[in-house]
Parts: C-alpha cells; sequence; structure tokens
C-alpha cells in the first residue's frame, strides 16, 4: 500500500479505477483469486472483461513470483478453453472507429485526434485476444504479436504491417506528448494531426488502414 502513496508521489498517479494493492478488492489469495478470475470469465460484465484485461497484461514485481506465475498460467488455459468469453473479447477488440471519415478527412475534436482509443487499442486489445487464443505467455503487444508471427496462422506480412503501424502510432503520441510538455500542457494521447508534415499524415492514415486487418487476424468473418 505504502508503495502506491510513494509512486502517486513521484507522479505516477493512482489509478483512477481503483486498481492498486490499497484497494482491498486486489488483494487475495490464490484460491480467493482462481474463483474470481473464473467469475470473470462466465459472468463477462464490462468490468468483468476490463478487470480480466487488466490481469493478463499484469506481472509480479514482489512476493512469490512463483505462485503469480501458475494462477496466470491456470487464467491463461481457462480462457483459451473459453469460447464464449474469447468471442466476447473478439468482438470488444473489434468494436472501434477509425478517426478518418470519407476521402481521408480526418475526425477532428478540439483540433485533435485520440490516437489510443482510434488506433493503438485496437490493436494491443487483438494482441492480447490472440496470446489467450494460442497460449502465448507474452505480455508485450509487440513481443504477443511476433509469437502470433511464429506460429505461421497469417501470412508475415499481414503482422509485420500492423507492428510497423504500432510503432507509427506510439511514436506520434509521444512527439506529440513531449512538444506538449515543452509549451507546458498536460501530456495525453490526443494528436493534433493537422499540424504533422504531409509525410507524418501519409504514414499515419497508412497505419490507420491497417486496422482492417485485425478482424483476420482473430478469424473474425467480417460482415
Amino acid at each position: 500500500i505504502h508503495t502506491s502513496e510513494i509512486l502517486n508521489e513521484v507522479g505516477v498517479r493512482f489509478c483512477d479505477g481503483g486498481v492498486m494493492a490499497s484497494n482491498s478488492k486486489w488483494r487475495k489469495d490464490f484460491s480467493s483469486w482462481e474463483k474470481e478470475i473464473s467469475r470473470w470469465m462466465s459472468e463477462t460484465q464490462p468490468d468483468d472483461l476490463l478487470n480480466s484485461d487488466i490481469f493478463f497484461d499484469g506481472f509480479p514485481v514482489h512476493g512469490d513470483f512463483q505462485l503469480a506465475y501458475e494462477l496466470r498460467g491456470k487464467a491463461m488455459a481457462s480462457a483459451r478453453n473459453n469460447r464464449p468469453y474469447l468471442s466476447l473479447l473478439k468482438k470488444r477488440a473489434t468494436d472501434y472507429k477509425i478517426p478518418m471519415g470519407f476521402f481521408g478527412k480526418w475526425k477532428l475534436e478540439n483540433g485533435r485526434i485520440d490516437l489510443k482509443k482510434g488506433g493503438i487499442m485496437p490493436i494491443f486489445s487483438t494482441a492480447r485476444v490472440l496470446s489467450l487464443q494460442h497460449g502465448i505467455f507474452a505480455r508485450s503487444t509487440a513481443d504477443r504479436l511476433l509469437k502470433f508471427r511464429a506460429l505461421n496462422q497469417v501470412p508475415d506480412k499481414l503482422v509485420d504491417d500492423l507492428l510497423e503501424a504500432h510503432g507509427l502510432l506510439l511514436a506520434l503520441i509521444l512527439q506529440q506528448q513531449l512538444d506538449d510538455l515543452e509549451m507546458g500542457i498536460s501530456p495525453t494521447n490526443n494528436v493534433a494531426v493537422t499540424r504533422l508534415d504531409g509525410l507524418d499524415q501519409h504514414k499515419l492514415r497508412w497505419a490507420l488502414d491497417k486496422l482492417d486487418t485485425l478482424p483476420n487476424l482473430m478469424g473474425v468473418p467480417v460482415l
């Protein structure tokens, strides 16, 4: 609990959703966690799906790591064999709107677009689904996609393009955050795309176009 307070003091803010050791909801013994994860996968309410997302992206930082690995391994095995649960995760991963309209015109809010919600999130959500569907124990988006590519389920180029798109989106968000900090603006995931030069706007359009391949990677029919 004290660690959460220290992190908050140095700039890593308390989680708005309360996902912290200071919240008793996130402090359980092994058997209680098994029951909780099973409930998430069976009840599948929005909060349950969000909590399972957080769990599968987490990693141990203190204590008995072997217990954490064992719990995650059991949870991944359960997820892989739970088709209704995976179907819901796939549906969520493809429930996004690309921030472009007809003829490539940007859909702006206050002069910017949210490249996390409209770009990064669909990619890392898909990578998470693929990791559960194929028993991939990696946690980062790039590692999950690389290990999925090694399974030869789809042409390598589909995954390579998605990895490049992911990197481009991250770079644009980071550059915008650095620019905003210099101007005294709080950093967010919102990028002022109309201020990008022609080449960067072209790259961004290319990256967002690659989101159309996400359903194919997960085996989701496109209607």
